[in-house]
């Protein structure tokens, strides 16, 4: 979810709405662009040009007042992404719904997402860099991924190809948001990702959002799945926690001393990842029972590995 600036000459204002009404799509025409991915990711042709990054599998649609999808063309800004499983990981879909869920059941701040069938099952995932005014109309609300944030190519967003740490996020985090607030969710989110097995945590998957002229925030979670489900994938966190190379050497320890190198208190954070494991229970049970597609096999193992991390 990556936005970028405009430099405008001196005097000229920002774009406004959407210069020409929108076109709304049948769902045929949705379907047929889905599948078109691997072709023209992100939907992109000869209308339609995104900012955002990403990979293939990915649709962004803007959803209008009528409920119907519309190509994000003519100023028109998107609302929604849309994402396709990858045939090389089954239940991609339910996977990271499920695991955004968990955040959500856990009271983090993520992106919301459900799981639609158009016709098949695809992930809509609302933007959460947009604002949607009174009169129905589209707001950007500006926003960067940390490698931007940090001046950093964006080739080099996992750590070990020499991209940022944890410690020096939380460093961007201490130097240009107020309090310790979005430290705090940035260990909420680690834990998170620790938990559910997520190696693909890396510099990129995490933003700033600058909501007013001003104000800095960390951005919802977004981009959050159980890598360890894949029997082939990397077992290397995106972002090592305490010096940690494998997700699954990661302790409740590891993850509180990573969160004190930033600064924090440790008698807080302490008692954070406390609060937060007592209450996964509850969280995935409930989790499970808003991803009924979830495997069964998923929600085994990131319970065993809730279970691990609880008992220390």
């Amino acid at each position: 979810m990556t936005s970028t600036r405009r430099i405008l000459p001196e005097g000229e204002a920002l774009p406004g709405p959407a210069a020409c009404a929108p076109e709304p799509m049948t769902p045929e025409e949705v379907a047929t662009r889905l599948r078109r991915l691997e072709t023209d990711p992100l939907g992109v042709d000869q209308r339609v040009r995104i900012s955002l990054a990403g990979v293939q599998h990915k649709l962004v649609l803007s959803r209008l007042p009528t409920g119907e999808w519309a190509l994000p063309i003519d100023g028109l800004p998107s609302t929604h992404i849309l994402k396709r499983a990858n045939p090389r990981f089954p239940h991609m879909v339910a996977n990271e719904a499920f695991c955004l869920a968990v955040g959500r059941r856990l009271g983090l701040r993520v992106a919301d997402a459900a799981i639609v069938a158009i016709p098949e099952p695809i992930l809509v995932v609302t933007r959460y860099d947009r604002a949607i005014t009174a009169s129905g109309a589209i707001l950007r609300i500006h926003q960067e991924d940390l490698t931007q944030a940090l001046g950093i190519n964006a080739s080099a967003k996992y750590e070990e190809h020499g991209g940022p740490s944890l410690r020096r996020i939380a460093r961007l985090l201490r130097d240009e948001t107020i309090g310790s607030e979005s430290r705090e969710g940035l260990l909420d989110v680690t834990l998170l990702n620790m938990v559910v097995g997520n190696g693909d945590a890396h510099a990129k998957n995490f933003s700033l959002l600058h909501p007013e002229p001003g104000v800095v925030r960390l951005a919802p979670a977004y981009d959050i799945m159980s890598t360890a489900f894949y029997p082939r994938a990397d077992v290397r966190p995106g972002m090592y926690v305490n010096q940690k190379h494998a997700i699954h050497a990661v302790t409740t320890t590891d993850v509180v001393e990573e969160a004190v190198s930033w600064g924090l208190q440790r008698g807080r954070v302490s008692a954070r990842v406390a609060q937060l494991l007592e209450r996964l229970p509850a969280a995935l049970e409930a989790a499970a029972g808003d991803v009924p597609s979830v495997p069964t096999e998923l929600v085994a193992l990131v319970t065993a590995r809730a279970e691990a991390f609880a008992a220390g």
